[in-house]
């Protein structure tokens, strides 16, 4: 909890988060709310790891995933296997949106507790630490079409896989409703 804020103003806080408002304390936003603004789930993203330490995550591929609806009032999803990601100080990464999410929201906290440690401003709800940080993590959004100029390019072949792109070796298969001439 922040000293500075009295019990009033840190419970008006409590109670915006929970009905889904975002206050903070410099008014910005949380940084999901962040992330969302700037990519899509199914946007392909670039992370850059600037800091001198690995960095990793624990996502579960939304492939994985079994969803089953038994009737109107129940619904089960199971995740797929757990995976891991990591990349090396210095280095990028091309990762899909859904995974995106997820890598960015777990590197700012490792950086916000390790190298702001100092900092007496809440990292949670620092919209200037967000901001330092998307600087320099979030290499942006990535068009398909400039995967190959691309020298860090890990998910490739996923990518290509799940749009039905073929290396050129193959020929493309043919529609069963394309005529013969």
């Amino acid at each position: 909890m922040d000293n500075n804020l009295s019990n009033k103003e840190f419970e008006a806080q409590l109670l915006a988060q929970a009905q889904g408002q975002t206050v903070a304390n410099d008014g910005a936003k949380l940084l999901t709310d962040r992330l969302h603004d700037l990519f899509g789930a199914d946007d392909l993203v670039k992370i850059k790891n600037f800091t001198k330490r690995i960095i990793g995550w624990v996502y579960c591929d939304k492939t994985g995933t079994r969803v089953e609806q038994p009737n109107e009032f129940t619904r089960r999803v199971w995740q797929g296997p757990q995976k891991a990601r990591s990349v090396n100080p210095g280095k990028s990464i091309i990762i899909p949106g859904w995974e995106a999410f997820v890598a960015l929201n777990r590197f700012y906290e490792d950086w916000a507790t390790h190298e702001k440690a100092d900092s007496k401003v809440s990292y949670v709800l620092s919209g200037t630490m967000q901001q330092e940080f998307l600087d320099q993590a979030f290499g942006g959004k990535v068009d398909i079409n400039d995967l190959n100029s691309e020298p860090v390019v890990d998910v490739k072949k996923e990518v290509e896989d799940d749009l039905g792109l073929t290396d050129g070796e193959e020929e493309p298969q043919k529609s069963a409703t394309t005529k013969k001439k």
